[in-house]
């Protein structure tokens, strides 16, 4: 097809090729399925013609398109960039042409257009800035300025927000060079402007002038965005321009504290713009107080006295949440900051009385609609309540303040606390006031916490053991479904103090817990779940490593009697909660506990989850839920295979072909990872296996990029199977090599490219693929030469080292050699060791180090004194012989099958649990440092020679050769 014409004033009438698009567009909107699919399809085909984009955009400010159509086309377009942009033009990516047409024309276009598309295409700004910006989009930083001093409010709005959109990266970027000199360039550019448009919005509310209330609310939403790039430009430093107008800023986040105007009031639970400008400002009060003090002591008697006169004027209506919440988190991380005492307001006398009574105390206590929610909508305070929950709730936020108040103050704030723990406990008949103790002494005894463990580091001033065995163990005796308020308190307390409490106590409760699961109470249910979850999880670090921390045998029946009850309520729609992903989680770690002490309910539990599966595919409503419940059946997998393999597949195979058949997009990922564990399982490779392989090298399934983990987990057991399909797999390399190519392009899935490129070097023999392996360093090296990065040397080092260790002679010299004389030695010193040196995981090491010891037998590394000092550097890290500067220091150990807090992409879920420990290449070598030392004999005489510069060095010489 042709280039369509750039996007600009609108026709009067549609060309034959807009009136085709908005045709389709129409048809992806119909309540006739069969339409939608096809209309799809045909947009779907159309996406990689140049000027597809741009006639996209035409539709969206042409005058004759329906605003439905409209929509369609701003949804459609904010989809098609997701998809598209990140795959090169050449791979079925957006066309080079219109790239630029977009970048031309979308901001102009954003700022015209109304809200609903608005927020549609801002989406797709945000995705191609993230891309692009600022390297390969250089005016739009220009093109924001311009529209920021516009004589509309509106464009003025519509630039800010844009700008918050795109500089909000920076709150959670890595410091480093790269992001330095970009705040750099974006500061140069738009501090000024931002100054002048923070003053201009600030003095025009002041003045109150307004044509309508519209007009009133468009300027407070500007002064909102306005305040949001404060945040995102101040967080990594504080910039010189806005320390030299710091007075400026302060001036206007002070009066806008305490200013009010009646025609900002809502009715509705919503925040409403007042509440939110308050909140925003509160939040960046909240950055100085906790960065940088120095600047923000002048300030702080005064942000402390008008912020808590502020919260303690707040009632409990919803809408104040979330300027609850923040003000909490700035009086927290301003009690936690040491002031000198002639500007600490939280030395005056009664301050610490007046915040625990007055802010903790009432904010501790389930309001009336938390209770509303309990009863009516248990997955609603499931989400906001549960450990974990990353939602900022009033109460989380007033426990996260006793925290850290207890910091500084512990001794004054402790003894208060206690004394309202013991009112509220005098109450203990009212399940109101048990629930408020139970959450007061949590916030008082708990300091330090960590997903694996739970409360990891406690106040000492209480005990927490004793008042778990007087005060909440009982509360789990009884009927399961009397007193769920206190109950649900209770499994959480538990829950939290897990390590805490010893084992002695915790494992003869186990029962009692499980009993909790039968409850027709959803959150107890829940709780339930998530307590046993948690429980099995506990990890406790011993000479010979980790061991779990509760002796299970005597449990083990109570919990293989527990999986059933627990999927017949999924099965029945759940108790309140439908699609509950805690149920899921629950019977997750049942099976990877109990291993093949649960082989007697595997099947059956496959079984039942596959149906369970059949029926949820046909409405998903919960990523979490979907997630763990194919984590459940893969740990089920695991426990049955290999003696049971084929009843497994005879439950499982329907489920995956039905999936892949029917293409259901959410669980396409997680079948092709469910076959591939399957397949590893099985001796023979059956005939669905055999069609199935020519069908997953199909462009088509890698263009889904959600497919593409999955993609490469069916492709490491097919490398697996070598010996039986030696012929179809010799005949695939090339095409396999070339998908790993493509995905080696794709940013977000780099690391799965080298997933694909790891299993192929520990699972596949040499001659396989040895006449494509000079080709497949180069795209490495060539990949490392466009787009070097600290993620991508640790990614190439860990594979060039499983190859190493791997392979019996050393190739990898001679191959490298060949694309370049002298690349070697440039590759080991500035990328192989760099990338070793950042390794952190144990397996990782363990790679690292043993490929390391066989790299020294290389004459280019071994005569070279410089890269041999280096390499015994890095055998100090990789086997934990040095610390490296406080970078070593371990973190929480890892979990199976747990996805790290609840914000994941369900496109790009990996399963934990479809990784079998009997394919671990390095199984064979137990002891990682007894291996290295035999590699290492015969160099032992160079590395000492090269380690006397440094003691340290000489230190980790002498364990390498002892």
């Amino acid at each position: 097809g042709t280039a369509g014409p750039s996007p600009g004033p609108s026709a009067a009438t549609m060309d034959g090729a807009l009136q085709q698009l908005a045709g389709l567009l129409e048809q992806t909107v119909s309540p006739n399925a069969e339409s939608v699919k096809g209309a799809t399809r045909q947009l779907e085909s159309a996406e990689t013609t140049a000027g597809f984009a741009r006639y996209l955009l035409q539709i969206l400010q042409h005058a004759q398109a329906p605003p439905h159509v409209k929509l369609a086309g701003a949804i459609y377009f904010k989809n098609y960039v997701r998809r598209k942009w990140d795959i090169p033009a050449g791979e079925g990516g957006v066309p080079p042409e219109d790239r630029a047409v977009i970048k031309q024309h979308l901001l102009t276009l954003m700022l015209s257009v109304e809200k609903k598309l608005k927020h549609q295409l801002g989406a797709a700004l945000e995705l191609i800035a993230d891309s692009d910006f600022p390297a390969e989009w250089p005016n739009l930083l220009t093109e924001l300025v311009q529209h920021s001093e516009s004589s509309s409010a509106a464009t003025r709005l519509g630039a800010m927000e844009t700008a918050h959109s795109i500089f909000k990266k920076y709150r959670v970027a890595q410091r480093c060079d790269d992001l330095l000199r970009e705040l750099q360039y974006v500061l140069k550019t738009f501090q000024v402007c931002h100054l002048k448009s923070f003053q201009a919005v600030c003095q025009t509310i002041q003045a109150g002038q307004f044509a309508n209330e519209e007009d009133l609310k468009t300027h407070v939403e500007l002064l909102i965005a306005s305040c949001q790039v404060f945040y995102s430009l101040n967080i990594v430093d504080i910039p010189e321009h806005f320390e030299d107008n710091r007075a400026a800023y302060f001036t206007g986040f002070l009066h806008f504290l305490t200013f009010n105007n009646e025609a900002l009031k809502t009715k509705s639970d919503v925040p409403g713009p007042l509440e939110q400008l308050k909140a925003v400002i509160c939040e960046n009060l909240t950055l100085y107080a906790t960065k940088y003090q120095e600047e923000f002591e002048p300030c702080v008697k005064g942000c402390v006295q008008t912020i808590f006169e502020l919260l303690v004027g707040l009632d409990n209506s919803e809408k104040y949440d979330y300027l609850a919440t923040s003000s909490m988190n700035f009086l927290g991380c301003a009690g936690a900051t040491s002031w000198q005492a002639a500007e600490n307001p939280f030395i005056v006398e009664g301050t610490l009385q007046k915040i625990c009574e007055q802010v903790v105390l009432r904010n501790i206590q389930l309001r009336d609609n938390d209770l509303e929610l309990f009863t009516d909508n248990p997955q609603e305070f499931v989400r906001r309540d549960a450990e974990g929950a990353d939602q900022d709730t009033r109460r989380k936020c007033a426990m996260d303040l006793v925290k850290s108040l207890a910091k500084l103050y512990e001794a004054q704030v402790t003894p208060l606390l206690a004394g309202y723990a013991q009112a509220l406990m005098a109450q203990n008949k009212d399940e109101r006031s048990k629930d408020a103790c139970i959450f007061l002494v949590t916030a008082m005894a708990a300091r330090g916490a960590t997903r694996a463990r739970g409360v990891s580091v406690t106040n000492n001033l209480v005990p927490i053991v004793d008042f778990f065995s007087q005060h909440v163990a009982p509360e789990l005796q009884g009927d399961v479904n009397s007193r769920p308020l206190a109950r649900a308190a209770s499994l959480k307390f538990f829950t939290m103090f897990r390590s805490q409490i010893p084992p002695a106590v915790a494992g003869p409760l186990i029962p009692l817990i499980c009993g909790h699961v039968r409850t027709n109470n959803a959150v107890v249910h829940t709780y339930a779940c998530n307590c046993i979850e948690r429980l099995l999880a506990v990890q406790e670090m011993t000479p010979q490593g980790p061991k779990r921390r509760l002796d299970l045998a005597p449990v083990k029946d109570v919990l293989v009697a527990t999986v059933g009850p627990i999927i017949q309520i999924t099965v029945a729609g759940g108790v309140g909660i439908p699609q509950n992903e805690y149920s899921m989680q629950c019977v997750m770690r049942i099976f990877q506990s109990l291993n093949e002490g649960a082989t007697s309910i595997a099947i059956p539990t496959i079984q039942q989850l596959a149906a369970v599966m059949q029926a949820v595919s046909r409405n998903p409503i919960n990523p979490l839920f979907n997630h763990y419940a194919f984590e459940a059946i893969a740990t089920a997998v695991k426990v049955a295979v290999p003696a049971q393999v084929d009843a497994a597949e005879q439950h499982l195979i329907p489920l995956c072909a039905m999936l892949l058949e029917q293409q259901v997009t959410d669980f396409m990922p997680y079948a092709f990872q469910i076959l591939g564990l399957l397949l590893d399982g099985s001796t023979t490779v059956k005939p669905i296996f055999m069609q199935l392989f020519s069908r997953i090298l199909t462009p088509e399934l890698w263009k889904f990029q959600a497919n593409i983990p999955g993609l490469a987990r069916l492709i490491g057991a097919y490398f697996h199977k070598h010996v039986q399909i030696r012929e179809p797999l010799m005949g695939s390399i090339e095409q396999i090599l070339a998908r790993v190519q493509f995905v080696l392009q794709m940013r977000r899935l780099e690391s799965t490219a080298f997933d694909m490129i790891n299993a192929m070097f520990s699972r596949l023999p040499f001659e396989l693929y040895q006449k494509f392996f000079p080709t497949l360093v180069t795209v490495l090296l060539q990949k490392l030469q466009a787009k070097k990065s600290a993620a991508l040397s640790q990614s190439i080092a860990h594979s060039f080292s499983l190859f190493t260790h791997i392979h019996k002679d050393l190739v990898l010299p001679q191959v490298v050699e060949s694309v370049q004389a002298g690349l070697f030695l440039n590759i080991v010193q500035y990328v192989w060791l760099p990338g070793l040196s950042a390794m952190r995981s144990p397996a990782e090491k363990k790679v690292g180090a043993l490929g390391l010891a066989k790299l020294l037998g290389a004459p280019q590394v071994a005569s070279n004194a410089t890269v041999v000092v280096l390499c015994v550097e890095a055998f100090g890290h990789l086997l934990g012989l040095v610390s490296a500067n406080g970078k070593d220091v371990g973190g929480e150990e890892e979990e199976d099958g747990v996805v790290g807090g609840q914000e994941f992409e369900v496109s790009f879920a990996k399963l934990a649990n479809t990784d079998v420990a009997a394919l671990d290449p390095l199984a064979a070598v137990p002891d990682v440092l007894v291996a290295v030392r035999a590699l290492l004999k015969p160099h032992i005489p160079r590395l000492q020679a090269a380690a006397q510069a440094k003691a340290e060095l000489a230190q980790v010489v002498t364990v390498l050769a002892s």
